[in-house]
């Protein structure tokens, strides 16, 4: 089985006190240490591992902190951080840089990942006064070739293409029209 030496090349700053250790996939996410400790080195931590060649990692790191409270890594905001990938191919190092720890923080003042809106306004509705808000690329001028609606809830935008604001506007779901005549309704 290939040698795999997990390496963090440097602690962040507010690492607690207490035994690093590897989890993952290949582990079910177990919170025991046993087997899978890193030892710390002058900035980092290093842990040697055999693995099954072809073996599709999903890592985290985490920490037993003297109390017995587990920490695990998180983003530079205290929130959730995605997990490491690797794939085990012959003996190989694999890096797993830490950007900080889950805390109480849990992402609380993370940037936003878009820009915010450039234009804001209400829509008067039946149901009720709707907010709108409008993006659109830096440096856009003149018509533009797309738009992209959403409701605000957690289904896909519905798609204009077309000339917008020349009053021209086509719905288009994403699917194509299959071949053959065209069909027109009756008295059309």
């Amino acid at each position: 089985m290939p040698q795999v030496r997990f390496e963090i090349p440097a602690l962040p700053s507010d690492t607690p006190p207490g035994e690093l250790f590897l989890t993952g996939e290949h582990r079910d996410w177990s919170s025991d240490p046993a087997g899978w400790s890193f030892g710390r080195t002058a900035a980092g931590a290093v842990l040697e591992a055999e693995l099954p060649e072809g073996e599709l990692l999903s890592v985290k790191v985490r920490v037993r902190t003297p109390s017995g409270k587990i920490l695990e890594e998180g983003d530079p905001w205290g929130g959730r951080s995605p997990a490491h990938q690797a794939v085990i191919r012959e003996d190989m190092t694999v890096s797993l840089p830490l950007a900080g720890w889950q805390d109480r923080r849990a992402g609380q003042g993370r940037p936003s990942p878009s820009a915010p809106p450039r234009e804001e306004f209400i829509l008067p509705a039946p149901w009720g006064e709707q907010p709108v808000r409008l993006w659109w690329p830096e440096g856009a001028t003149g018509n533009l070739p797309l738009l992209i609606l959403h409701d605000g809830q957690k289904r896909g935008p519905q798609l204009c293409r077309g000339e917008l604001g020349r009053g021209r506007r086509r719905p288009h779901s994403g699917a194509r029209r299959p071949p053959g005549p065209r069909r027109r309704a009756a008295g059309k």
